[in-house]
């Protein structure tokens, strides 16, 4: 077990030291500083997985933990609300917020957030905004929870690759969602990108929801 720490260590720091020989890379240390270091360590630590289109499956735990895997890292935190399309809109690829890792992961597995709460909304008699409805984390929380196909996990309970893990965050309680990419690195996005650099108990554990 030492062995393979030691060498997971080695290998994270070739990989940062190829990085900072980069001219574009030592461009952007100079520029940005400590965050620019911060960004390629976690670039060299984010878990490997098996592409999403080698998976077999289109909805399946091990898709979607590798689609979350593969959702671009610099993304830029805005909440803004937006005018989007629908069914299938999305804010810009280069902005989003951490529902919007949950729904990029899931888009990526077939399954449209954005048509699927307006639709449990609807049906619920609850007002909608198709803009805004799908990327909110109680809206999320109540479709999954109430879909057949997903299950709440007690928050107790060991997380598992592909759950959509729901915390609160801070002195305020404020919601905050990823998704499992292994069963210790969660994929979302705090306001610094879209990294899996969050463990289960990183933040107060409120809810899980996992694919049955």
């Amino acid at each position: 077990m030492r062995r393979f720490i030691l060498f997971s260590a080695l290998l994270s720091a070739g990989v940062i030291t190829l990085a900072l020989l980069n001219p574009s890379t030592t461009q952007a240390v100079r520029e940005h500083g400590p965050e620019a270091v911060r960004s390629i360590v976690r670039v060299a630590n984010q878990p490997r997985l098996t592409p999403s289109e080698e998976i077999d499956c289109t909805l399946c735990p091990d898709r979607i933990a590798s689609c979350a895997s593969e959702l671009d890292n610099f993304v830029y935190y805005d909440a803004a609300y937006v005018n989007i399309d629908f069914p299938m809109g999305d804010v810009s690829e280069t902005t989003g917020v951490c529902t919007d890792v949950v729904i990029r992961a899931l888009r990526c597995c077939g399954l449209d957030l954005q048509q699927e709460v307006y639709q449990h909304r609807k049906r619920t008699n609850k007002p909608t905004d198709t803009n805004i409805d799908h990327r909110r984390v109680p809206n999320i929380g109540a479709y999954l929870a109430d879909h057949p196909d997903w299950q709440v996990i007690p928050a107790d309970e060991p997380v598992q690759a592909g759950d959509i893990v729901w915390w609160k965050v801070g002195r305020k309680r404020s919601n905050h969602v990823g998704v499992a990419v292994t069963d210790r690195r969660i994929m979302h996005n705090i306001g610094h990108g879209v990294w899996a650099d969050a463990a289960p108990g990183s933040f107060p554990l409120h809810r899980i929801y996992r694919l049955r």
